[in-house]
């Protein structure tokens, strides 16, 4: 249990885990402490008496020593963000201040989607360009240099002006896919700069889902992750996966039409597994019960090219398979 210090509103705990031992939402052993935002390490950790807040000894630059030394003499610690000293001032910012976005959009409209924006970019993977070196990476190095000035200049976007600045990267800097090149930088730029413009945020936040979809969440294997792989394939039993990892042609190739496949061709052993044609039954295809389809952003055709087809079509098994 934690210990109780003299004079501080709050306990002091120079235990490894933060989280109550019992349990809870603060026992998840993955949640995010600290200025950070890493989880524990099973070093020493410090709880700030103003806010609970716990902080890893090495990112305050207290060691477990000077930690008990404190609790000895009764001392409370304060965060770098509840410390007086150390706290960042908070600016007289009018909220009653109006503008207006691009062709019209009102202050209030605009401030409502960059702050739906702004609470989901926070958590996208890590997957921007580097700005061009091209009229419209100079047009975006303007737009955010603009809004860091009228925060300084406590203009009417004083308000926005740092959560924007926050939110224009994520937005306008997606790689559209993964083997994007400089020249399809630069044209995504130069489009989803004039949405930006715009204020038509919706429409970014839609191509940025799209992206974010897309993205591989496991990096590629190397020899000794495929090493590893086989060998836990093989003492589960499953041998025919295992031979399928080593080999290269594991999704076999295309045949063609005319091949021959026992005694038929390629072609007539499709015409032998297809069902005959009949008329069309519309409710076997459209029921009313379907949600409504979400529509497909055209970023994402701009992946597709002769590799990534064959490649799909090769990983189509049994019933989903190319079809003659």
């Amino acid at each position: 249990m934690p210990r109780r210090v003299a004079g501080c509103s709050s306990s002091r705990r120079r235990k490894k885990k933060p989280p109550d031992p019992g349990g809870g939402e603060d026992s998840d052993p993955n949640k995010l402490w600290c200025i950070c935002r890493r989880p524990e390490d099973g070093n020493f950790m410090i709880q700030c008496d103003e806010c609970g807040e716990w902080l890893h000894g090495e990112c305050v630059g207290l060691s477990s020593s000077q930690g008990l030394g404190m609790e000895e003499r009764g001392e409370c610690y304060l965060c770098p963000l509840c410390d007086p000293q150390t706290r960042l001032p908070v600016p007289d910012v009018d909220h009653s201040a109006t503008f207006v976005w691009g062709s019209g959009l009102s202050s209030s409209e605009f401030t409502s989607r960059l702050t739906s924006a702004y609470s989901e970019v926070v958590h996208w993977k890590q997957n921007l360009f580097t700005v061009p070196s091209c009229s419209a990476g100079h047009s975006f190095i303007r737009e955010l240099s603009s809004l860091f000035k009228a925060y300084g200049d406590c203009t009417s976007l004083e308000t926005v002006a740092l959560k924007a600045a926050m939110v224009l990267p994520p937005l306008l800097l997606q790689r559209p896919h993964r083997k994007s090149s400089n020249h399809d930088h630069r044209r995504c730029l130069e489009r989803r700069l004039q949405l930006w413009q715009e204020g038509d945020l919706l429409q970014l936040l839609q191509e940025g889902r799209t992206i974010q979809r897309r993205l591989q969440s496991s990096r590629a294997h190397s020899s000794q992750d495929t090493a590893r792989v086989f060998a836990r394939l093989m003492f589960q039993g499953k041998v025919k996966a295992a031979l399928r990892l080593l080999s290269s042609d594991s999704r076999g190739d295309f045949l063609p039409l005319d091949a021959t496949v026992g005694n038929n061709s390629v072609l007539g052993e499709f015409k032998k597994k297809h069902p005959t044609s009949s008329p069309i039954n519309y409710d076997s295809l459209i029921s009313p019960k379907l949600p409504p389809l979400e529509t497909c952003h055209q970023v994402i055709f701009e992946g597709l090219d002769g590799a990534v087809i064959r490649n799909s079509c090769l990983k189509t098994d049994g019933a989903a398979g190319p079809s003659g």
